[in-house]
């Protein structure tokens, strides 16, 4: 099972036509990179917020992030998975105000299995290192998200 394809609309940066990043090459790996502003972080909260928001129960179970100068509650994220073996798992999810696919076993077993760091979290990992003489990601993966330490 695999992404591909990831499509966003009026979510934070983006406003209006939806961004929509295909993924079908085999083998491939997404790098984004852009000036300030052009919406990496944006994206990344759009798949994190996706993958967490059954797991976070009613913190952000509704669409949040509407960007402010959209009027409509066409807002969306959606993310494609599928597998060449014909999963039946393998199908569009989406999450809106008018559908909510955050709650479905396939998303709630990547969440599980997800890594999401951020550059704060790489300025941790950086300490942590300078603290010992080895880097202890255990520390910095699962200790500080269990004390809910995700500054």
């Amino acid at each position: 099972m695999r992404l591909t394809s990831i499509e966003i609309k009026d979510f934070r940066a983006f406003k209006g036509i939806p961004l929509k990043i295909d993924l079908t090459d085999k083998g491939k790996n997404l790098l984004v990179y852009g000036e300030n502003g052009s919406g990496k972080s944006s994206l990344y909260l759009a798949l994190r917020d996706f993958l967490e928001s059954a797991a976070k129960g009613s913190d952000i179970n509704e669409f949040p992030f509407r960007n402010i100068f959209v009027k409509t509650d066409e807002g969306f994220i959606k993310l494609d998975f599928s597998d060449a073996g014909g999963d039946p798992d393998a199908k569009k999810y989406e999450w809106s105000e008018k559908k909510n696919d955050t709650t479905e076993p396939l998303i709630l077993e990547i969440d599980k299995t997800k890594g999401f760091i951020d550059y704060k979290a790489l300025l941790r990992t950086h300490l942590l290192h300078n603290e010992s003489d080895s880097v202890n990601i255990f520390t910095l993966l699962v200790v500080d998200k269990v004390k809910g330490r995700e500054d």
